[in-house]
């Protein structure tokens, strides 16, 4: 059976190497969630534009009827 030693110097190598790669997975994921989020943001925000569009061209549709039936 073969015995691992790991010395100080190896030791640091290890976990460093291990914490410098959860730390990319961590901030890929944090990239990953920011951007869908952001993405479901902008999608919410062209829908509610696109609402609005429609509100506004329903008022002027009605300001255009009440100046012809209003004199």
């Amino acid at each position: 059976m073969i015995k691992l030693f790991l010395d100080s110097a190896i030791f640091i190598k290890v976990f460093g190497a291990s914490f410098t790669a959860l730390a990319a997975m961590t901030t890929g994921a944090f990239y990953y969630v920011g951007s869908k989020t952001s993405r479901q943001y902008e999608e919410a925000m062209s829908e509610l534009d696109k609402k609005k569009e429609i509100v506004l061209a329903k008022q002027r549709q009605v300001e255009k009827l009440r100046m012809i039936t209003i004199p």
